[in-house]
């Protein structure tokens, strides 16, 4: 197999014999004619007697050169077709000696033929000590490199004559010279043609490295499970604390408000004004922290007791929210304007309802004084997602504290001038970001001519039929 025993001598002159061959056809006549007509050779090769016998010489001549001429031709294509093949023998060679990938032939009696310089090297025997081995003790089937051989698995024994397609075999266990097990990736092809079967090509590939990394693979994600099963516990601790927040340390501070109003009711009319705004700020200050208290639990239940994302329209969920801010809208004539895209994202609708409620809402407080908020909301699709823009007229977010609002309890004015505790835009980059979105501030361009700027939140929700990352959301 893979080489040709071409001689490759000068091809000899056809012509010039057929050329001879005549010349004695002529002089053979020449000679049985005058030995049976009893005439001297002189008479019989100039065939004076006859001379329809030159018509009949001259035509037997021509053929007999003819094919002379018609063997030197195809014998000179021949030569031609042969070195061909022997160069084609080499290159086949050439490839087959060069890959990296170990291959070997063994034929119809399991008897190696040949072997490339890859698969030698992969087991450290000649061609001569693989055919005087036992090659059945070469490629196993085994649980893994420390386990005991499979009885009744051989590789070679899964081969016969007769298949006709490639036999794969995923993972294979080589045992070299050095008795070392290598683990290989094997192909079988068998080699036949029109008369008999031959026997099989096998290629093998060493897999050492990507079980390797199989293994560490297996040893990472056993990792990422210890550490989700952690994160888990921790999430289930932080609900725990929730709770008791939510419950148990409201109510001092309920306790302390109540008794602060009784101590107002009863003795007022005895403390002096400062006593009594001093009791203002104590009122003030246990409810601005029970509603901390309260916006910092529902933060923390975005991810943990959200619904499954499911597949709606965008549209209704900003009407619900518009709805919502009715009385806010009409008592200060704001103008709210949607454009009429159809968006159909995965969706907590609760959540998404909240979330354009907040911006509206915001929109609509952070204005300066005696201006009518104006909003516009865009909806834009792209390939996998919707881009969807909430602009409106207000005070603006500067440059450098655009990052800072979207954290907890970040304000960026006191409280007299606009009421809230602060947690709105954080609550709303938790909500995008359990929707495998993202929301940011676009950049504005300053206009020195107009007080207030204004601000546009950018949102990207993924469409419903696209498959987002998996994230998971403490």
């Amino acid at each position: 197999m893979f080489s040709s025993k071409h001689d490759p001598a000068s091809t000899p002159p056809l012509r010039l014999y057929s050329i001879i061959a005549a010349a004695g056809y002529l002089l053979l006549d020449s000679v049985v004619g005058a030995f049976l007509d009893q005439t001297s050779f002189t008479h019989a090769l100039l065939a004076l007697h006859n001379p329809q016998e030159w018509w009949m010489r001259a035509i037997t001549m021509g053929i007999i050169v003819y094919l002379g001429h018609y063997a030197q031709q195809q014998l000179q294509h021949q030569r031609v077709l042969n070195q061909q093949l022997e160069t084609a023998n080499q290159n086949v060679n050439l490839l087959f000696d060069s890959v990296s990938e170990g291959i070997f032939f063994i034929d119809g009696d399991e008897h190696c033929q040949r072997a490339n310089t890859a698969f030698t090297n992969m087991v450290g025997f000649s061609l001569d000590e693989l055919n005087s081995g036992n090659l059945h003790q070469l490629l196993n089937p085994r649980l893994s490199d420390e386990s005991q051989l499979e009885k009744g698995k051989c590789a070679l024994c899964q081969l016969n004559a007769d298949l006709h397609e490639t036999v794969h075999f995923p993972v294979l266990y080589l045992s070299n010279k050095q008795s070392i097990t290598i683990p290989v990736e094997c192909w079988a092809h068998p080699v036949h043609d029109t008369e008999k079967f031959h026997g099989h090509l096998i290629s093998v590939i060493n897999i050492t490295e990507r079980i390797t990394a199989e293994k560490k693979n297996i040893q990472l994600m056993a990792t990422l499970e210890t550490k989700n099963l952690s994160l888990k516990a921790r999430n289930e601790e932080l609900q725990r604390f929730a709770y008791v927040a939510s419950h148990d340390l409201q109510e001092p501070l309920r306790m302390v408000s109540s008794f602060v109003q009784l101590l107002n009711r009863r003795y007022g009319s005895q403390l002096d004004d400062s006593a009594r705004e001093f009791i203002g700020y104590a009122v003030d200050g246990t409810v601005r922290m029970q509603q901390m208290i309260n916006d910092l639990l529902a933060y923390s239940r975005i991810g943990s007791q959200a619904k499954p994302l499911q597949a709606m329209a965008l549209r209704p969920l900003i009407n619900a929210a518009i709805a919502n801010l009715q009385l806010a809208i009409t008592d200060n004539h704001a103008e709210i304007a949607i454009d009429d895209s159809e968006a159909m994202v995965m969706a907590d609708d609760s959540q998404l309802i909240r979330l354009f409620q907040n911006l509206i809402g915001n929109a609509i407080k952070f204005q300066s004084q005696g201006q009518q908020p104006r909003i516009v909301i865009t909806i834009t699709p792209t390939d996998d997602h919707f881009t969807i823009t909430v602009a409106d007229n207000g005070i603006g977010i500067p440059e450098a504290y655009r990052a800072k609002v979207f954290e907890v309890f970040k304000r960026l004015h006191n409280r007299e001038q606009y009421p809230g505790s602060g947690i709105g835009l954080a609550v709303c980059k938790r909500i995008i970001e359990h929707h495998h979105g993202a929301l940011t501030i676009a950049e504005t361009v300053a206009d020195p001519s107009k007080k207030s700027q204004g601000t546009t939140f950018m949102i990207t929700l993924p469409r419903s039929n696209y498959s987002a990352p998996i994230k998971n959301i403490p």
